[in-house]
């Protein structure tokens, strides 16, 4: 499958999922169909990491295409939503809960792998579970087993404390490697630029097309032993004007 791969199967089965309604098949049907418990069914209907031959099987009882369902996932404009002001408050308060999350959310380990891992008791697990339910993100139920309350693909917004920390932070580390090893093969260029306002905007968006259009080979080559990561780091600001330079007091030679 192409980008955006979980993006797509999520709309396959929002999709399948009304189509079912529609052929008039209970997920008790579906499941004998397909030699599965009424529960199996029901989370697979809501994976975005199900298996291809079963989103197959789903389709066709659905009456759908599964080839042309992806070719209009890849057409369809990502709907991305944000976190909220308050949580993203709490994820910059609390960078270790947003790491939690991110493992959770993200990289889909269990409440349990994550506590094995990283050396969580019980009731620390429970604790970081319980702050991610106070701030809306998950509901948790039994045997500390988690609902998503947010859908995918979601992220921090222009405006986000957590990004305009990340962006500094990642700013400083950059510098300090890039003037640390001038043999390194980091680039950078500053170039002071007198343009109209058409033309400035103009310019951005070229960029943002470049970027755009090598952050997508990346996804490609993300997967290929002999990719190396490396970060692009675009600022555009308007320029402070220096302070007029003093000459007085003369220094004493």
């Amino acid at each position: 499958m192409r980008l955006h791969t979980k993006q797509t199967i999520s709309f396959c089965l929002n999709a399948v999922r009304k189509g079912l309604k529609m052929q008039g098949l209970s997920y008790a049907q579906v499941a004998e169909v397909m030699g599965v418990s009424e529960a199996t069914i029901k989370r697979m209907l809501h994976d975005d990491s199900i298996r291809f031959d079963r989103l197959l099987t789903l389709c066709n009882l659905a009456k759908l295409s599964m080839a042309e369902l992806m070719a209009q996932a890849e057409e369809k404009p990502a709907s991305h939503s944000y976190f909220t002001d308050a949580q993203d408050a709490a994820f910059a308060n609390y960078p270790q809960l947003l790491a939690f999350f991110s493992l959770l959310a993200f990289e889909k380990q269990s409440p349990d792998d994550i506590a094995h891992t990283y050396d969580l008791s019980p009731s620390e697990c429970y604790l970081y579970l319980r702050a991610l339910e106070n701030i809306g993100l998950i509901k948790l139920l039994k045997d500390d087993k988690v609902q998503f309350l947010f859908n995918l693909p979601i992220g921090f917004s222009p405006t986000s404390l957590v990004l305009k920390r990340t962006l500094i932070d990642k700013v400083n580390r950059s510098l300090e490697t890039f003037f640390s090893e001038p043999e390194s093969e980091d680039f950078a260029l500053v170039k002071p630029l007198h343009l109209p306002t058409n033309v400035h905007i103009k310019m951005l968006e070229e960029l943002s097309q470049i970027v755009d259009k090598y952050a997508q080979m990346s996804e490609v080559f993300g997967h290929e032993g002999d990719a190396v990561t490396r970060e692009v780091l675009i600022m555009n600001y308007l320029d402070v004007p220096e302070p007029e330079l003093a000459l007085k007091p003369v220094p004493k030679m």
